[in-house]
């Protein structure tokens, strides 16, 4: 046989060996590649759902929208509520006998008048309490101003001991408690940029 009887023979045999061959190596560089993008984008959908999860977190549900209503609305008429003394010193009265405090009087203190544009703290509305019980009692009535729907946290407050007419001690104690109650700076519905 002669060279070129040869490599008539031989060449389309190494071709489609060679083909198959690059063929096989095209097929796993494109499984390479395609499991590589297949990966890539499992990250990408990690990565999406996370950012999902957080955007629902922090997307208000209309249930949470309806309950931040109520509680302005709440809110509003409570501030509108603490301008009315009335109520704050029927509250103090209430949160006194809740207590078991005999309540001897809730006066209101004459603030110092605060001229608009004045340096200082804003003055809100005190009252003087005069109450008497129990030492437990007059800590838990302390404790109640604080967490009353109209707000009010005591400023000063002295306990002796009851002593009757003639002059003798009885059991129990007096409290005088002054309570300074928040009052809005401006009235509800005159809000800044409303």
């Amino acid at each position: 046989m002669s060279l070129g009887a040869i490599v008539k023979t031989w060449v389309p045999a190494v071709a489609g060996v060679t083909a198959l061959v690059l063929a096989l190596c095209l097929v796993h560089s494109r499984r390479a590649m395609a499991a590589a993008r297949i990966d890539t984008l499992g990250l990408v959908a990690c990565d999406l759902s996370e950012s999902a999860e957080r955007v629902q977190a922090l997307t208000r549900r209309g249930e949470d929208l309806i309950d931040v209503d109520q509680r302005r609305k709440e809110l509003d008429r409570r501030m509108a509520d603490s301008c009315m003394p009335g109520l704050v010193q029927a509250q103090l009265m209430s949160a006194a006998r809740k207590v078991g405090l005999q309540v001897h009087g809730i006066q209101p203190i004459t603030a110092a008048i605060r001229l608009p544009g004045s340096a200082g703290p804003p003055a809100y509305p005190n009252y003087s309490v005069s109450v008497s019980g129990e030492y437990r009692q007059i800590a838990e009535y302390m404790d109640a101003c604080t967490r009353q729907p109209l707000p009010a946290r005591v400023k000063r407050f002295a306990v002796a001991r009851q002593k009757d007419e003639a002059g003798g001690v009885r059991k129990g104690l007096e409290a005088e408690i002054t309570v300074e109650a928040f009052q809005p700076a401006s009235p509800i519905g005159n809000k800044a940029g409303a």
